[in-house]
């Protein structure tokens, strides 16, 4: 057991914590703290060759999963690519939407939850 703010946090709440991990994580300082050494000129390298190896249609739709705040996303846009980023971070979300489009939208995964 744990104990946390005079909490006592059992084996089982532990677990039930452990299960969603990720809803915190991708917004944590350390998560931002890995990622900051990621930028745009990272982001386009990536896409770049990905694009070379994939050779989608000019056009072509694409789904960024996970997409964060969108950097990966708004590379493929300003490639002339159609781009729905997705992601949990709702934060995330929230700053990516400031570059939306009409060839850039975003969308947290509870929204897609929603809409499934």
């Amino acid at each position: 057991m744990i104990a946390f703010d005079e909490e006592v946090l059992t084996p089982e709440m532990d677990m039930e914590a452990a299960k969603h991990w990720y809803k915190d994580w991708f917004n944590s300082p350390y998560y931002h703290l890995l990622y900051s050494n990621r930028d745009e000129k990272e982001a386009a390298s990536f896409i770049d060759k990905l694009l070379e190896y994939l050779r989608p249609a000019p056009g072509a739709l694409m789904l960024d999963v996970a997409c964060g705040r969108g950097r990966h996303a708004k590379y493929l846009a300003d490639k002339g690519f159609k781009v729905t980023g997705i992601d949990l971070s709702e934060e995330s979300i929230v700053a990516a939407r400031k570059m939306e489009n009409d060839h850039l939208s975003f969308f947290s995964m509870i929204c897609v939850y929603l809409l499934w």
